[in-house]
Formats: structure tokens, C-alpha cells, sequence
């Protein structure tokens, strides 16, 4: 008899949060509605979509021990930040020699913001292609040996000019080098989340998910998809990173798709999500591996396929990931 009494309760419990939340969430998107000016209601109506989100996000709320939004707050060691497009462009003219080898590989200024470009392409152990990452310095001084050098009257004294073009490169970017920042992560199948999709300040005000967006419905499909969730990046009061996804009971993986960010390369954003999903799935980081491309959208939802990512325990994901 204390079994079913201690299952009323819990019936009793989850009815009146999910009543809480649904007077939150109905206040809160009047007022929503009211700043955007775009009176839009899902198309089955508010009650039945907000009931539907609990019907279908069983399995990421057992996984998120029941908890419709995670907010994590971590240090995280930034080994290169960005370089500003005003310093770049600086450095990019500052040397013909410099401008010259660059535009050889078609990089303008925009594409020196870390001090790696990419130079060709490689295989990994797979066959897959990759490209083949240099140091900047390194390619500019290749390329003046390789082709500069011969065809001008005075390398010697060029050569030395160069390199304290090249010198004052590495200044800059050194300045942008290993540093602490702090961050506050969210991961959230809660309604709010979802209907801020194009919303979230700067970094995801074009999407086509926004209130004057051309496929603004589809966050509300997105919502209703089986075990989807929303993950942000904050730094500060503003969000420098948007990825919407689900998670996939069956392989135990994450999938995350349709990256807008800024001020943040991918590659950080990437770790950061790892980090997050290794502290949810209670597993060392080592053992989260991640794949790409293996994300396959049935859902009538667009899917832009940037920076298709899955997390997972399993080392070789080899099955599609789909959100249904």
C-alpha cells in the first residue's frame, strides 16, 4: 500500500509542476508574443504542445534525472581565441609577401584568425580527407623560398623585413593564447527553450527558426520530436553558442546539429559539448567519442547539416542517428 501511495504522490508532484509550468510558460509567451508582434500559436493549440513535450522526452528526462533544463557553470581553457577582423586585416596587409603567399591559397584576412590555416588535404587512418592544417609563418616563409625568393632583386633584405612582419603576427596572436574563461552551458527540452530558437540574441537572430522566419513553425516540430533539446553556450548575459539535437536511447549518444555561434571557434564549442554530455552520461570524457555526418532528420523540421556531431559511449557510431 506505501508503493501505490508514494506512486500517487509522485502522479500528484509531476501534475502540479507540469501545471506550474504550464501557467509560467503560458505567461511567458503572451508577453513573448507581444515584443516580437507576431501573434503565432502552435497549430494543435498551447495546451496540447506542452503536454505533448513530456509525452515525448521520457527517455532524455531519465537521463537528465528529470531535470527539463541543466544549466552547468565550468572554467574552460581557451587555447586560442579568435583573433579581432580589425587586427587581421592589419597583419594581413602589413607585408606584400604576406598578402601574396595567402591569396595563393585563396585565404583573405578573415581566414587568419588562428595562427593554422589549411594547406591541401590529407587522409586519416580511415581514407577519409581531411585538410591539412600549417602554421601561417610557416607556409608565408615556404612560399617566399619556393617562389618569391628567385624573382626578386634583393631577398636577403626582403627576407629580413618579413620576418618582422611575421614576428609582430606572432605577438598578436600569442596575446590570445591560453587563457581561463567562464562559461554557464544549458541543455533544455523545456517550451521556453524551443520557441527562443531565433531569438537568442545576435548569434541566431537570421535563422529561418525566428518569429519572422520562413520556417518559424518548425521549432514547434522540433519541440514535439522525440527526445530533442536545446544547447546554449553563455558568456556572460550573452549566448555565443546555439545547437539544437536529441538524444538516442538505443546507441546512447547526443546528436547535435545547426551551429550558430560567435566569439567561439568550433572546435571549443565541440569540446564543450563533450564535456557536458560526459558529465550527463556519468562517463569519463575518454570515453565520449564523437562522430560526424551520421545525424538524419525525418521529421518535417530543416536541417541545415551544419556541424553534424554525435555523442557517444560507443567508439564506432556507424548507424544513422535519427531524430523521428
Amino acid at each position: 500500500m506505501s508503493n501505490e501511495n508514494d506512486t500517487i504522490k509522485l502522479i500528484r508532484k509531476f501534475e502540479c509542476e507540469n501545471k506550474k509550468l504550464n501557467n509560467m510558460y503560458n505567461r511567458w509567451y503572451s508577453s513573448f508574443v507581444k515584443r516580437v508582434k507576431i501573434p503565432y500559436l502552435p497549430d494543435a493549440g498551447l495546451d496540447k504542445w506542452l503536454s505533448s513535450i513530456h509525452e515525448t522526452h521520457t527517455d532524455l528526462n531519465d537521463v537528465m534525472k528529470g531535470g527539463m533544463n541543466l544549466r552547468f557553470k565550468m572554467n574552460f581553457l581557451v587555447e586560442q581565441e579568435p583573433l579581432p577582423l580589425t587586427v587581421c586585416k592589419k597583419l594581413y596587409h602589413s607585408n606584400k609577401h604576406i598578402e601574396e603567399s595567402l591569396n595563393f591559397l585563396g585565404v583573405g584576412y578573415n581566414g587568419i584568425t588562428t595562427p593554422m590555416i589549411p594547406c591541401g588535404l590529407s587522409k586519416n587512418a580511415a581514407g577519409a580527407s581531411k585538410p591539412r592544417m600549417m602554421k601561417i609563418s610557416k607556409w608565408i616563409l615556404l612560399y617566399f623560398e619556393k617562389y618569391t625568393k628567385s624573382r626578386i632583386l634583393n631577398p636577403e633584405e626582403e627576407m629580413k623585413i618579413l620576418n618582422v612582419a611575421i614576428a609582430e603576427m606572432g605577438k598578436e596572436y600569442s596575446k590570445y593564447k591560453n587563457f581561463q574563461k567562464k562559461y554557464t552551458v544549458i541543455v533544455a527540452f523545456d517550451p521556453i527553450a524551443f520557441t527562443k530558437i531565433g531569438h537568442y540574441g545576435e548569434i541566431d537572430k537570421n535563422s529561418c527558426f525566428s518569429h519572422l522566419g520562413s520556417n518559424r513553425h518548425h521549432k514547434f516540430r522540433l519541440a514535439n520530436a522525440r527526445d530533442s533539446f536545446v544547447f546554449l553556450i553563455k558568456e556572460g548575459s550573452n549566448y555565443i553558442s546555439r545547437q539544437w539535437g536529441f538524444y538516442n536511447k538505443k546507441a546512447n549518444s547526443f546528436n547535435l546539429t545547426n551551429l550558430y555561434h560567435s566569439y567561439v571557434q568550433d572546435e571549443v564549442v565541440k569540446k564543450i559539448n563533450r564535456k557536458i554530455f560526459a558529465n550527463i552520461l556519468d562517463k569519463p570524457e575518454k570515453e565520449v567519442f564523437v562522430t560526424e555526418g551520421q545525424i538524419t532528420i525525418t521529421s518535417d523540421i530543416y536541417h541545415n547539416r551544419k556541424n553534424d556531431w554525435s555523442f557517444s559511449t560507443n567508439e564506432k557510431l556507424l548507424e544513422k542517428q535519427i531524430l523521428y
